[in-house]
């Protein structure tokens, strides 16, 4: 089986569903392959460790000609619930932070150590990341690339084939090397770079793909801490030009079908001209299909040149996302985007009718720029909430200081006093009006009260389609209604098992393993005693309780008449040394079990129905017979009606109930017991 040269791995970029893919690998794996390199891009990476066969897949892709194996890390996040919770996240749904790793470091180190130390390939870390984080991955790091990675990538693939000297920074030591020549990317000619897909990428009609037109930014907000802000307007050679921008859109739609975009430019309608060489470009490829787009817009462009909404309609962006920052006009102007309030209602409105309705506008605001305070943001908020027809959605995030902006370089000039907080570390600052604990306050109590509300847009439009749903159904449902409909988490599941997970492992000729097993251990059951116990839960059905609509339940007093489950569990607690108490429950077709409040350990037998338990709402486990660990957060999403039989334990622990059960599997469930 063919080996690759590189194999780089990354990670989904949606908070939630984790159906998003992040760009930068791609980009990186395009510049290698143009230069002759094969390249494996592995999406989503932890979800093969947690199913176990990383290692396998591994094994398969690495051969005597691999140079490194790469991590793209901008978009990597993990659970706001297992990391510093301290630290502010923009995500939506707040549950998540942007992190070193995706998943534990422990499995990190485990499989980071088999490919330097076992299999001798080096490994690369690259992303939007400074160099402070480089001494967070030293331990699992060989080199550490800052900033744009085109360039840098095939330096150090050309280091470590043809053992050419390497340029990093030996000012950060050499454990990782760190390489940080070309942060803005200007040895890499992105002008005239042809974006090389191959099918073993594994994108499908359904998806929403990232795509680049313009790298950088003419503008220099004060906020932002972005490295490639003021770029020359004019300078072409950070445009895509017309040929290669017809050449992605027509090999995208040839390979894939894929018709739906976010633009991660940083601002893409900066220029009147790229978004014409963009409408050229679409028109003169006339796909069967019709191209959508979301995007990245300053508003105050589209009203100072009208021309824009009209190609902005052509091109078909129709999900935008505006950095408005505030509707406080001094404050606005300040950090350099002084657009009236008025002309940015006006604006949108207008653009709603060109596009009959069916455009998304989300706003991102900051909490604390000059001029702003508590006051003026209780105004200026009151009458954005007033306005309902503006934007379809909105987040508010804290000012933060102490980074590259200009608005830190000259904090004082601005009214600022910066300092760091002893406790943990973290830049503060304060005013004369208010400080940055104080913002934070303000912005969690604002997300807090309207996030409900919030509806589906920008980027997540093109993203969640694959759900099954249109753009315009979309829209019409707030991000709470998805995110917690247990129907879009399964359809979110199956859709990436059979769209991507599912196309590597055949690929690779991979047998999926049985995920999560240390949280589960299948048991032996003959169907003789499942038949058995079925009839039993029948016979006894008009003593059920009801929980809910969809539950009920024979447990406690009720469980009297039930002899065959009651000597089950009086076997079984025998073999295993403590009590378990028996209960039959029997779950909806087509509805959603939570995860359990309780902390207890459980043999779950399943007595009719074929529907998995999902272990942290990412993972289906099907099984007819098993001990459970209750402790870890699990639910069921139903799609018949499921009977099953618990014997659940309260005095011992999973470890302790499985160390008793070894070598005992067998007597557990005895055709003797009927």
């Amino acid at each position: 089986m063919k080996t690759y040269d590189i194999i780089i791995m990354t990670e989904g970029s949606d908070p939630v569903f984790n159906i998003a893919r992040a760009l930068g690998g791609y980009k990186i794996a395009s510049a290698l392959r143009n230069e002759g390199y094969s390249v494996f891009v592995l999406n989503n990476f932890s979800h093969f460790i947690q199913t176990g066969t990383i290692y396998e897949i591994l094994d398969k892709l690495i051969g005597d000609n691999t140079l490194w194996v790469g991590f793209s890390s901008t978009l990597f996040m993990r659970k706001k619930k297992d990391v510093y919770t301290k630290r502010h996240t923009r995500d939506v749904a707040k549950q998540n932070i942007l992190w070193r790793w995706p998943t534990v470091d422990e499995d990190i180190r485990e499989m980071t150590n088999y490919i330097r130390h076992t299999k001798g390939v080096k490994t690369v870390y690259g992303g939007t990341m400074t160099h402070h984080r480089a001494k967070e991955v030293k331990d699992e790091i060989d080199y550490f690339v800052v900033g744009m990675g085109e360039h840098c990538a095939l330096h150090i693939t050309d280091h470590i084939k043809n053992g050419t000297t390497l340029n990093y920074n030996i000012a950060y030591g050499s454990s990782p090397k760190v390489i940080d020549y070309d942060q803005k990317g200007s040895l890499f000619d992105f002008r005239n770079a042809i974006i090389n897909y191959v099918p073993e990428d594994f994108w499908n009609p359904d998806d929403g793909m990232g795509i680049e037109f313009g790298r950088g930014c003419i503008f220099k907000c004060k906020f932002c801490a972005y490295p490639l802000i003021g770029k020359k307007k004019g300078d072409l050679s950070f445009l895509r030009n017309k040929d290669c921008i017809k050449h992605e859109l027509k090999q995208n739609y040839d390979l894939y079908g894929v018709t739906k975009y976010v633009i991660i430019d940083d601002t893409f309608n900066e220029q009147t001209i790229k978004l014409q060489a963009i409408a050229d470009a679409i028109e003169e490829l006339d796909l069967p299909v019709k191209l959508q787009f979301s995007a990245f817009i300053r508003i105050d462009l589209v009203a100072r040149w009208p021309e824009q909404l009209e190609l902005l309609k052509k091109i078909n962006v129709r999900a935008w996302f505006l950095g408005v920052e505030s509707l406080n006009y001094e404050s606005a102007k300040t950090i350099g985007k002084g657009c009236p309030k008025e002309t940015i209602f006006e604006t949108i409105r207008n653009a709603r009718k060109e596009f009959d309705g069916s455009l998304s506008v989300y706003g991102s605001f900051i909490a604390g720029l000059p001029h702003d305070n508590k006051e003026t943001m209780d105004m200026w908020t009151a009458e954005l909430f007033a306005n309902p027809d503006i934007f379809d959605a909105y987040s508010f995030s804290p000012l933060e200081l102490g980074t590259a902006s200009e608005l830190s370089k000259n904090a004082d000039y601005f009214g600022y006093t910066v300092y760091t907080d002893n406790d943990n570390k973290e830049n503060k600052w304060r005013t004369k009006d208010w400080s940055s604990d104080e913002t934070v306050e303000y912005v969690t109590n604002l997300q807090e009260k309207f996030l409900g509300d919030f509806k589906v847009s920008s980027f997540f439009l093109m993203f969640y389609q694959c759900l099954g749903y249109s753009f315009d159904e979309l829209r019409q449902m707030t991000f709470t209604e998805l995110f917690e409909d247990p129907k879009s988490r399964r359809i979110a599941r199956q859709y990436l098992q059979s769209s991507y997970y599912g196309k590597v492992e055949n690929f690779l000729g991979i047998k999926n393993k049985e995920p999560n097993i240390k949280y589960m251990k299948n048991l032996p059951i003959k169907q003789e005693l499942i038949s058995s116990l079925k009839r039993e839960f029948i016979e006894n059905l008009p003593v059920a309780q009801t929980i809910d609509v969809n539950l009920l339940t024979i447990q406690n007093d009720t469980m009297a008449n039930c002899s065959v489950a009651n000597v089950l569990a009086q076997h079984v607690s025998s073999v295993i040394g403590c009590q378990l108490i028996p209960s039959y429950w029997k779950q909806a077709a087509d509805s959603y079990s939570p995860p359990s409040k309780y902390d207890e350990t459980a043999i779950t037998l399943i007595l009719d129905g074929n529907n998995p338990i999902t272990w942290d709402e990412d993972n289906d486990v099907y099984f007819s017979c098993a001990l459970l660990n209750f402790k870890r957060m699990h639910s069921i999403q139903t799609t018949d009606n499921a009977i099953f039989l618990k014997l659940s334990n309260f005095d011992k622990s999973y470890d302790e109930v499985l160390n008793a059960i070894q070598g005992k599997e067998g007597e557990l469930f005895g055709i003797g017991l009927l």
